[in-house]
């Protein structure tokens, strides 16, 4: 009788531990997901500030190809039709790059409200990128520490 009392507890506890452990797996895991979405937000940041950088010196490479090729044809008695064509595709060019840039500026906008929403300024990113890794690495270790129990 001795032995099946035992035999009934060691059951129930390892049902209660596997109860609890996937408990504890679930809150890690929504944990992780909430930490990796502002590091998401974070790396989409500074890549499209980047993309933004390069545009806007396509833009400005642009620009000043524009301003060469105006000089050019008020110069020249009888443009060809080639400086013609390329003075029409270099405006063509910078309204693409002008309507992109606005929508890349859009998009940071955007994505600098959802950063403020999370608490996190993107005048400092590095150190919030920073603080939530560290927060991502001592969960980690915590839930590691508590699976072996």
């Amino acid at each position: 009788m001795k032995d099946l009392n035992l035999a009934i507890k060691i059951n129930v506890d390892s049902k209660e531990s596997q109860v609890n452990l996937s408990s504890l797996k679930k809150s890690f895991s929504d944990f992780v997901k909430e930490i990796k979405k502002p590091l998401g937000q974070i790396n989409s940041f500074v890549s499209l500030k980047k993309e933004i950088k390069k545009t806007e010196d396509e833009f400005a490479n642009v620009q000043e190809r524009i301003k060469s090729l105006a000089k050019e044809l008020k110069t020249t008695d009888r443009p060809s039709k080639e400086l013609v064509s390329n003075f029409e595709k270099a405006k063509k060019i910078a309204r693409q790059l002008k309507e992109r840039l606005r929508e890349q500026q859009e998009t940071l906008a955007n994505l600098r409200k959802e950063l403020h929403a999370s608490g996190i300024s993107t005048n400092n990113l590095a150190s919030a990128q920073s603080a939530l890794t560290k927060k991502l690495k001592e969960a980690k270790k915590a839930f590691e520490e508590e699976a072996k129990i």
